[in-house]
């Protein structure tokens, strides 16, 4: 009995000691995303808090967090069965945790595919070694040498031998080889470095456009590829394997704000919150926060630590109500569930290894062609040679040429075919919500494992069909290496491929150009015309309401003479009462007094009546203003409002989207609805109409908020609008005026030069 209590107690006391989380190996040993290091623009605020909280783009939790739990008692006094169940769990979960360290190695691969040009980003130390083996290891001695060999075989050939055009045309063929290769030593980087700078820039347009659909910011592309990747090969694999419902584990419990796979993976596999998550999932009438720090009566150092240890347990699990459906859940993490959890555990390791096979192979290769270029690159010096060796030099220069142009180039169809294997990753990852995730999976496997057996076949037929079957059925290749055979044939062929990729892209930009100053001039305009409407009735009201005033006031004005007369009568009859000295002369008075007074009671009645009609001195100077000034503009330029006064009501504009349509402030967007109602008519609407109304309001607020978002804010005035905002706005605008002005910025664009003014 007293050896167990000071066993329990030593537990104890190592549970207090212990780091409460290990250091990552991924991070320790340099393995963060290429993306959270360099840092580079484009990334969203969840991502950049993945990367600083794990170093990677793909996953928020340290990796070790996705081992799956268990719980079965264990011991030397225990079932021999419980342990051996237990130690093929630990099996299980070293085997899984190999495996998310292999994907993890993949996608690090794919990450520094797509951001690693190693050609351009090693030019200046590649230009200096070119220079050092043309000039000191194979320099001009050999070059001289080759010169003359090929003269003495031009001389044996041509004079000789009597083989005149064959002669010419080898030694116009050796001279065009050795002057292509000069220029590729002197200029590597306008040559072969713009060429796999082109071919980067297409294989990050494949691998966008196929995710997003644009083209504007291929990094979040590539951040949001490796996300999903890593959801649906470790985070939903996770869930099942740890509760065998992927819905349940990615949904959150009532009235929480974290999803139940976000509470387990806060904290390591077999720690005291993660398992205190389980235990109140399995007895929800435990407290999964209490310890026993207190041991015979010992005083065990980091009891205190313990006890806050707990208050943080107990705090996250307040208000937690787990049902026994949840409790379900958990069963699969017991021993009764061992055989079922190894089944699982087998589809899940055959269609991760698969994806993890195709996308290495694919991440690798398009890695891996950046650094065959740098090979064949250095091997210009010595091509430089090759042609004056006869038709073998030659032939051994051309196929040089052919693999250098290939391997510059073949990146792009690398990278088409994994943008595809990820866009249809995308498409199948999102009928989980149409078909079991069982089912989903088994799909994915099938198509990993189906493409990656197939991938010599796909890569030929995007690669036009220079690769074919042989006789056997399998498929060669007419050069050695992996990409020779994508872009095989002429020498002309990847460079010409090369120039038009770049070509195309260069219009498409310019295209895209053209369409967002379309979108936005487009916007402008029909927002200035909305800001017009604007004053336009500000003015009509303004003009009504002086109309008003100065009929009020000239009324007012004739009220206040016609009361002071009659304020004078009142005192004469008043007087006169004082002073009668019979009675039928005092009551003559106090009748004339008292119709005096109903009337003038009559007239400031009146009076008042007139008041609400009255502005203000202020107000009304303001309106005066405004009417004076647009009358003038009206004379002066022809327009009734300045662009200053447009600029002002647009923000007006974009202040009145805050508000909802029923606010009074939309009251003059009425009259665009059925121009003509009067007012009267406008405030005693059937319930019908003013249901209308109220819509014709809440389309034109949603339309001016598109128009807003396109055109920018004047404080900030570098920010451009997403992709997302001008498609919106396109639709929002008139689809002539976008044309139009899309047209203009082309012709800008093509001849920037404003027509000249001829004077006499």
């Amino acid at each position: 009995m007293i050896r167990a209590a000071l066993t329990a107690a030593l537990l104890t006391l190592l549970l207090a000691s212990a780091p409460a989380q290990a250091a990552d190996p991924i991070r320790s040993l340099g393995g963060d995303s290429p993306l959270c290091t360099n840092k580079p623009a484009g990334l969203d605020q969840r991502t950049r808090a993945d990367c600083r909280a794990t170093g990677a783009i793909e996953h928020p939790y340290p990796l070790g967090r996705y081992r799956f739990d268990w719980h079965i008692d264990t011991g030397v006094t225990k079932d021999p069965t419980s342990n051996l169940l237990a130690a093929i769990q630990w099996l299980l979960s070293m085997a899984w945790l190999a495996l998310l360290y292999m994907l993890k190695g993949v996608l690090l691969a794919f990450q520094w595919a797509f951001s690693l040009d190693p050609t351009n980003q090693a030019m200046r130390p590649t230009s200096d070694a070119l220079h050092r083996l043309h000039t000191r290891t194979l320099g001009q001695p050999w070059l001289m040498a080759a010169i003359t060999v090929l003269g003495m075989w031009g001389i044996w050939r041509g004079i000789v031998q009597r083989r005149t055009i064959e002669t010419a045309a080898g030694l116009a063929a050796a001279a065009a080889m050795m002057a292509a290769a000069l220029f590729v030593i002197a200029r590597p980087a306008q040559t072969i470095g713009q060429l796999s700078a082109g071919a980067n820039d297409v294989s990050l347009g494949f691998l966008s456009g196929a995710a997003d659909g644009t083209l504007r910011n291929p990094t979040r592309t590539v951040a949001g590829s490796s996300r999903s990747v890593f959801d649906a090969v470790v985070l939903r694999p996770w869930c099942a394997m740890n509760f065998a419902d992927v819905q349940w584990c990615l949904a959150k419990a009532p009235g929480d704000s974290l999803t139940r796979a976000e509470r387990w993976l806060r904290y390591e596999p077999d720690t005291r919150p993660r398992n205190a998550e389980w235990q109140m999932i399995d007895d929800p009438d435990s407290e999964p926060w209490t310890n026993q720090p207190d041991l015979l009566g010992i005083d065990i150092p980091g009891t205190d630590a313990l006890q806050q240890d707990d208050q943080k347990i107990k705090d996250q699990l307040a208000g937690y109500h787990p049902t026994n459906a949840d409790r379900e859940r958990i069963e699969i993490q017991g021993k009764g569930q061992t055989v079922t959890r190894v089944a699982l555990f087998v589809v899940i390791a055959a269609g991760m290894t698969g994806c993890i096979i195709l996308l290495g192979w694919l991440s690798v290769n398009v890695l891996l062609q950046g650094l065959v270029t740098l090979i064949l690159l250095l091997a210009a010096p010595a091509m430089l040679l090759a042609p004056a060796f006869g038709e073998s030099g030659r032939r051994l220069f051309a196929t040089w040429a052919k693999k250098l142009l290939a391997a510059a180039v073949a990146k792009a169809i690398y990278a088409l075919l994994l943008a595809i294997v990820l866009a249809i990753n995308t498409i199948i990852g999102s009928l989980d919500t149409e078909l079991p995730w069982l089912a989903v999976w088994l799909v994915s496997a099938v198509f990993w494992w189906g493409t990656y057996l197939k991938r010599n076949e796909l890569l030929g037929w995007l690669s036009l069909g220079t690769q074919r079957p042989n006789d056997q059925g399998r498929q060669t290749s007419k050069a050695t290496g992996p990409v020779a055979t994508v872009l095989a044939g002429a020498t002309a062929g990847p460079a010409a491929a090369a120039l038009a990729a770049a070509t195309i892209r260069e219009s498409g930009a310019g295209r895209r150009d053209d369409q967002r100053q379309g979108i936005t001039a487009a916007a402008t305009d029909q927002l200035r015309e909305r800001a017009t409407e604007r004053l336009d009735h500000r003015y009509t009201d303004l003009h009504e309401k002086l109309e008003a005033h100065d009929d009020a006031k000239d009324k007012t004005q004739g009220l206040t003479r016609r009361i002071t007369a009659f304020d004078r009568t009142i005192d004469q009859a008043k007087n006169q009462e004082r002073n009668a000295r019979t009675d039928q002369d005092k009551q003559s008075a106090v009748d004339r007094r008292t119709k005096a007074e109903g009337q003038r009671a009559k007239l400031v009645a009146q009076r008042k009546a007139l008041e609400p009609k009255l502005l203000a001195r202020s107000e009304e100077g303001v309106a005066r203003r405004f009417i004076e000034t647009a009358d003038r503009s009206t004379i002066e330029t022809g327009q009734r409002y300045t662009p200053k006064q447009l600029d002002l009501q647009i923000e007006e504009l974009r202040a009145d989207t805050q508000h909802p349509a029923a606010d009074d402030r939309h009251s003059w967007r009425k009259s665009s609805w059925k121009p003509g109602l009067p007012e009267s008519q406008l405030q005693d609407l059937p319930q019908a109409d003013r249901a209308e109304l109220h819509r014709h309001i809440q389309d034109q607020l949603d339309q001016d908020r598109a128009l807003l978002a396109a055109i920018g804010r004047p404080d900030h005035p570098t920010a451009k609008p997403k992709a997302r905002q001008l498609r919106k706005a396109k639709s929002a605008a008139d689809p002539r005026a976008v044309k139009d002005h899309a047209r203009r910025a082309r012709d800008h664009r093509r001849d920037p030069t404003p027509p000249t003014t001829h004077h006499r």
